[in-house]
């Protein structure tokens, strides 16, 4: 039995530095209730999100990428809180 895999990929989200935050907040909500939708819909296992974020205002600054997997017996709410916890850890860890 081939075991099924959904990807929910978002190409990149373009922010002006830490003030932004806020807004990505609700952008990155969205995409959970999305992934979330998909998840129990096609009754999958798991679902892996990725997600990048480009710097607009300094070309040299690397992008922030990083992937995860939530399970379908997860809620929205601990969805959430995971994308905002990875977030803020790569967004302040970075530099």
């Amino acid at each position: 039995m081939k075991q099924e895999k959904n990807t929910v990929q978002f190409s990149e989200i373009r922010s002006k530095g830490c003030n932004d935050i806020e807004m990505l907040e609700r952008f990155l909500h969205g995409i959970v209730e999305t992934a979330t939708s998909k998840l129990r819909q096609r009754k999958l296992k798991t679902t892996e999100i990725s997600i990048r974020l480009v710097h607009a205002k300094s070309e040299n600054r690397l992008p922030l990428e990083f992937t995860f997997s939530i399970k379908p017996t997860s809620s929205s709410v601990i969805i959430y809180t995971e994308v905002i916890n990875r977030f803020k850890e790569c967004y302040t860890g970075g530099g």
